[in-house]
């Protein structure tokens, strides 16, 4: 009996993780970089709202995951990847009987460009950007300031994740 159990359950994974591959599910891992992108040195402007370099650094960490060296001397890059106008805010989108702020409106954008060592622009000046909602409690105050850095972290992850995307599509386009 309990042998039947354990095939059943080997059955169903195997099931499930067929299915996922079929649908075209994969997880997010290292992505293929235009080999103009060998060494690549990250310029970030300071940002309005936000700590100076925060997307710099997610960004810095996909791109060595992904193959990249990253160089702190600009000279020594193949590729410059120029961070400007880098910003979050909050905006209040409900409001009770009271005018207490019961929901705000998280967001996070960047604008950015990419240029090769010669010179040449690989991705003109472009933006990003994401938001998110975030409910507020005023029994829960701290639990609210904790709950929105989670969210600008994961929003600055999720900056970095559509950057290298344009990247990963720029590589496929030049190949």
């Amino acid at each position: 009996m309990r042998r039947r159990i354990v095939q059943a359950m080997l059955s169903a994974a195997a099931l499930l993780a067929l299915l996922l591959g079929g649908c075209g599910f994969q997880l997010r891992g290292q992505v293929q970089l235009p080999k103009e992108l060998a060494v690549v040195y990250i310029d970030s402007v300071r940002g309005v709202g936000v700590p100076p370099g925060t997307l710099s650094r997610k960004l810095e960490q996909l791109l060595a995951s992904s193959g990249a060296a990253i160089t702190h001397d600009r000279a020594q890059a193949t590729a410059i990847i120029t961070i400007s106008n880098e910003s979050s805010g909050r905006r209040a989108v409900a409001a009770d009987r009271f005018d207490v702020k019961r929901e705000y409106f998280l967001i996070y954008s960047a604008v950015y460009q990419v240029h090769l060592a010669n010179g040449k622009i690989l991705i003109e000046p472009e933006g990003v950007n994401v938001n998110r909602a975030l409910l507020f409690d005023e029994n829960q105050v701290l639990a609210f300031e904790a709950a929105q850095e989670s969210l600008e972290d994961s929003m600055t992850s999720e900056l970095a994740w559509q950057i290298v995307r344009r990247l990963q599509a720029q590589a496929a386009k030049s190949s």
